[in-house]
């Protein structure tokens, strides 16, 4: 063929190992770049999707067992000690939101925009917090039971939040050992003072 013969046209998948006009096999055919950057975005994708996929399957599994064992205390209320009950503070969604008052424990779980993490009362969940209900008080040292040195006139306040809030939330227990006689609600306690001294305490000392 001579120089000025116009040069037959090899396709661009063949190669020199190819006769001309003879494909090469799929298994030799690189990915192009385009194709490369689609099957890593693809990929990204894939993992993003699982990460929160897997973050909402959590959610929803925790959320089902803080529903299931709020009903099982709700059928079955029990005691908590102190220790026990701080590990119902919203902190875990493995758990119901829980609060004591007057020694009646409660689920606040439909309070959860005031009790719940990051609430404006938030610092109540997971105890007795007497003294702040009657101090009317957002500080975390008076989220508790004792209520020595409280003016009669904020007693009749933790009165007024005692019938709200027990009105409003259901009972689930009581807290080990309070001083205000309550011992659950098929258990009726000895009548109490807003202060927590007991009718049997109060005869005594007549």
């Amino acid at each position: 063929m001579s120089a000025d013969s116009p040069r037959s046209a090899t396709p661009w998948f063949a190669t020199p190992e190819a006769a001309p006009g003879q494909m090469l096999s799929s298994d030799w055919l690189p990915l192009s770049g385009v194709a490369n950057h689609i099957a890593v975005l693809s990929l990204i994708g894939g993992l993003v999707w699982l990460y929160f996929a897997s973050k909402r399957w959590s959610a929803e599994r925790d959320e089902r067992a803080a529903e299931a064992e709020a009903l099982a205390l709700l059928s079955s209320p029990r005691e908590f000690t102190a220790d026990e009950l701080l590990v119902y503070d919203g902190s875990s969604a493995k758990h119901p939101l829980l609060l004591a008052l007057k020694g009646r424990v409660l689920d606040v779980r439909k309070g959860d925009d005031y009790y719940g993490p990051g609430g404006p009362y938030c610092q109540l969940a997971g105890r007795d917090g007497s003294k702040a209900f009657a101090m009317m008080s957002l500080k975390a040292e008076d989220a508790i039971a004792d209520l020595t040195g409280v003016p009669d006139d904020h007693l009749k306040i933790l009165e007024d939040w005692y019938d709200k809030l027990t009105a409003k939330y259901p009972t689930v227990g009581w807290c080990a050992g309070n001083a205000f006689g309550y011992r659950g609600p098929e258990q009726p306690s000895e009548a109490s003072s807003a202060d927590g001294t007991s009718a049997a305490q109060s005869k005594k000392s007549d």
